[in-house]
Order: structure tokens, then sequence, then C-alpha cells
């Protein structure tokens, strides 16, 4: 038997857990006082109604901590609360089934609204909770108590979700069915779970198809997006930039003498420079601009809503940390290595990728024929087709 100090909580939600729960409730029952009805009721995140798009962004977690709050502030304090279950919560209450009943639909309703208000579990689709309520009079056994109030809580999801069903209302719904109490619940039940399974299974078959998608579009050494990536994206981006009017910078950064690393040290050494030119790149964007390790030494940065001035700013800084970051090679030894950079900004009448391509690659070409190494070019087609070498500073 458990001790009344060793309360055992959930951490995510500070609730009882489901031992410590079921122990205040055979304490209930076994101490049962005539004439002090006790009323379990049981509640479940209906989950299985939220769609898959819905499911791939839930926030599980906060979202039961927001319905533990829920529940918690709509309950009396000396009612007992426990989460008794990976979705699913408990309350323990000396009140009569009217009461119950009552109490139980401020909850479906308070929930549902709290869950509704919370920007981090705002969603189109209304969020609700099923409840069952069983009202005892007498004294019985622990494990018969709790399958009476999941045979109601089933119930309620069965019968459409987001709703309460009392024990007294299940047993008017068996007569009105002319079936056995037993027999409808396990209609119920059988329901229920094919729906859960068929919500399961298409959860799953969309989370695979997500993370197939999300490797086939990542570069497996750096974890930047691959060529394919930008194949599919960059057309998209081209096209959203004219219809908005907003300015788009399409640059390329370009390692210097990559191969050169390759074949002094190993392809280790070349690795892990490509690594530590990705990690700036990630470092030195924003969250809405986009990096694409495009082939061998060459990587991309789409800076949408950008300028060319700022664009320059950003791939010179890019520029000047790589210069200063090393990488361990073999022998025990560190290397510094540079990169070039073009940086060119869309103009009006530019729509094909290839071609915008080709202008960016001929800038990174002048930087590094007049230059050499660890410096960028630019074109402002604005002013002229020149393109010029930025001064290092």
């Amino acid at each position: 038997m458990l001790d009344d100090t060793l309360i055992q909580r959930d951490p995510n939600t500070g609730l009882l857990r489901r031992l410590d729960f079921e122990y205040r409730l055979h304490k209930r029952l076994t101490g049962f006082t005539p004439g002090l009805p006790l009323s379990i009721l049981l509640i479940s995140y209906d989950v299985e109604s939220i769609s898959v798009e819905e499911k791939l962004k839930l926030f599980l977690y906060h979202e039961l901590r927001v319905i533990a709050s829920a529940i918690t502030k709509r309950s009396a304090s000396e009612y007992v609360i426990g989460k008794t279950g990976r979705t699913e919560f408990a309350v323990l209450a000396h009140i009569d089934e009217a009461t119950a009943e009552k109490y139980a639909q401020s909850l479906c309703s308070g929930v549902s609204e709290d869950l509704s208000k919370d920007p981090r579990c705002g969603s189109e689709i209304r969020k609700t909770v099923s409840i069952g309520v069983v009202t005892l009079d007498s004294m019985v056994e622990l494990e018969s108590a709790l399958n009476e109030a999941e045979r109601c809580m089933i119930a309620a999801k069965a019968l459409g979700r987001g709703r309460v069903c009392t024990m007294k209302q299940l047993h008017q719904q068996a007569i009105d069915a002319g079936m056995p109490l037993n027999l409808l619940g396990m209609e119920y039940k059988i329901r229920v779970q094919a729906e859960q399974t068929a919500s399961d299974i298409a959860f799953q078959t969309r989370s695979t198809i997500n993370n197939l998608m999300e490797k086939a579009d990542t570069d497996p050494l750096t974890g930047l997006h691959n060529r394919g990536y930008f194949d599919k994206r960059m057309p998209r981006e081209i096209s959203d930039a004219h219809q908005k009017n907003k300015p788009l910078v399409y640059a390329i950064i370009d390692a210097d003498d990559f191969g050169e690393i390759n074949n002094s040290h190993d392809y280790v050494t070349g690795d892990a420079a490509l690594r530590v030119i990705a990690d700036v790149l990630r470092q030195e964007t924003r969250s809405n601009d986009w990096v694409v390790r495009y082939g061998g030494e060459e990587f991309v940065v789409v800076m949408p809503d950008t300028g060319l001035e700022h664009g320059i700013e950003v791939v010179d800084r890019i520029r000047n940390t790589i210069s200063q970051r090393s990488v361990p090679t073999k022998d025990g030894n560190n290397i510094q290595f540079t990169v070039c950079g073009g940086v060119i900004e869309l103009a009006d009448n530019e729509e094909r990728v290839d071609k915008l391509t080709e202008r960016v690659s001929a800038v990174v070409h002048v930087a590094k024929r007049q230059d050499g190494k660890n410096c960028i070019a630019y074109q402002d087609l604005k002013i002229s087709e020149e393109i010029i070498v930025k001064d290092r500073k």
C-alpha cells in the first residue's frame, strides 16, 4: 500500500500519476460513506478527430498542459485530479450525478475554449475532450469503477466526441437500441478503435512520406538543402518576388582551392571544411533565407525580400567569418581556408532559373579571376552590367 506522502506527479502537467490517483480512489471506495455519492470523471483528449496535417504540427505536450490547467481551474480544491494515460485525465469528487454531469459539461466547453485561445494550440478545427461520468452510491471494486467510467467515456467518443456520457445515459441508450449494455459498449469500443486505427495509419503514412521527402531534399554531409530542393523551390521564389514586387537576392559561395585541400590532406579534411561553411551559412542568414549545397564546393544563398546592398553585406560577412575558421588535418595541424562569393538581385525581366544561375556564376568567376580568392563580387543591373569586385575590409 502506498503512503500519502509518496506522491508521484506527472512531470509535464503536475497532476497525480495514474498509480497515485487509483490509490486515492481505492481509499474512497474502501472507506465508502453511505449517503455521500462519489463521482468519477474520465476525460480523454479527442486526438482522433484532428486531421493528419494538424497532428504533424501538434504541440501535444503543451496542449496536455493547457487541458490540465483548464480542468484544475474549473475544479474545487478538494477534487482529486490525475493524468491517467497518454491523453487521459481523471477527476474524483464527492458530488451527486446531476452535479457531476453539469461539472463535466463545464469542463467540455472550458477545455475547448482554452485550447482555442492558446496561440500554440490555435486551429481551424475545434479541439475537444470526451468525458465519461460514473456516480457511485455504494462500495464497488476499484477495477469495476474504472471500467464503468471508461465505458461511458468511450460512448461519448462514439457518439460524436466533445460530449459527456453518464452511466444513466448509457443505460438508456442500451434500452433505446434494444441491446444488452455489454453489447452496446462493445459496439462503441469497436467503432472508436476502428477510427483510432484509421487515424493512426493515416498519420504514420503521412509522417513517413514527409520524412522521405525531407531526406530526398537534404544533403547528407552538411544537412543543408540539396540541388533537387533548389530546382523545386527557386522557380516559386522568383514568381513570388515578381507577383509581390519584392526584391530577391541570389548568391553563390564557392570554396577556394578546394581540390588542393583534398589532394594535400584528405577527403575527411575537405568534408570538415564543407561542414564549417554550412555552419557559417546557417548562422549568418535569417530564418526566411534558405541555403543549398548546390554541388561539390558550391553553395547557394537565397534571400527573399532583400535588396542587393544588404545581400552584399551578408555574403561579405559570411566570407570574412569563414576566413577565420579552421579545420583539423590528419597530421594534427589546423588549416584555414577561404571562399569567394557572387551576389546579384533579381531583375524585373528575369524569370528563368538557369539564366539567373548563369549570371551569378559569371559574377563568381570574375571574383576568382581578378582577386584569386577570399573576395566577393556583385552586379547591379539597375546601374550597369559591370561586375564589381568588392574591396575587402
